[in-house]
């Protein structure tokens, strides 16, 4: 990737192109490029993951949510695609020129774009209807897309979603001792039902 110039959006920016659709619009033609030939395997992540964190953090209750998403199928394909799987504020960058770009692509790979959505949802900590205005708003840029199928196949990966946030900050705060790692997975360990 080459460099680009510009400035991250705020958090507030960033409100504001999920609200007038902006966001959707940038992660749908990102769907529609060609996949970049690496595919995420969650398995495999979540493993990586397990080794690398803080062992005196590994509870029963989440290594029975590890086993559990070791052993299950993942949802059902809805499309594939190129993944971000790393989009919040500071990784949206405005250009002088007011173009959107995302940067910091060390998460990237192919996937299905309900895990995408997903991630967005779950890491911004949308609420419900900012959940709803996202994928209406994505949806219409993708007019062959259903609705329905849409929306059914994020709500599937929600909880995929929650363990490989919580996971990763489980690492990150292992690698680097910064409590706000801690914080910042606390959202993703009430949603799995787990002691915070």
């Amino acid at each position: 990737m080459e460099w680009a110039a510009g400035a991250t959006v705020s958090a507030q920016d960033f409100s504001g192109l999920l609200e007038n659709g902006s966001l959707a619009q940038l992660l749908s033609q990102l769907h529609c490029q060609p996949c970049c030939g690496f595919r995420l395997n969650l398995p495999a992540q979540f493993i990586h993951h397990w080794q690398n964190m803080d062992p005196r953090r590994r509870s029963p209750a989440l290594l029975r949510w590890h086993h559990h998403f070791q052993r299950i199928a993942q949802p059902d394909l809805l499309a594939w695609a190129p993944l971000h799987l790393d989009v919040h504020s500071e990784n949206v960058l405005i250009t002088p020129q007011g173009a959107l770009l995302l940067i910091d692509w060390e998460y990237a790979a192919d996937g299905d774009i309900g895990l995408e959505l997903a991630l967005l949802v779950r890491g911004n900590g949308l609420d419900v209807e900012s959940q709803r205005r996202l994928l209406r708003t994505y949806q219409q840029q993708r007019p062959g897309l259903c609705a329905q199928a849409l929306n059914t196949s994020v709500q599937q990966w929600l909880p995929w979603a929650d363990y490989l946030i919580l996971m990763w900050c489980e690492v990150c705060w292992h690698q680097a001792g910064q409590t706000a790692f801690l914080a910042a997975g606390s959202a993703s360990r009430r949603a799995l039902g787990l002691n915070t």
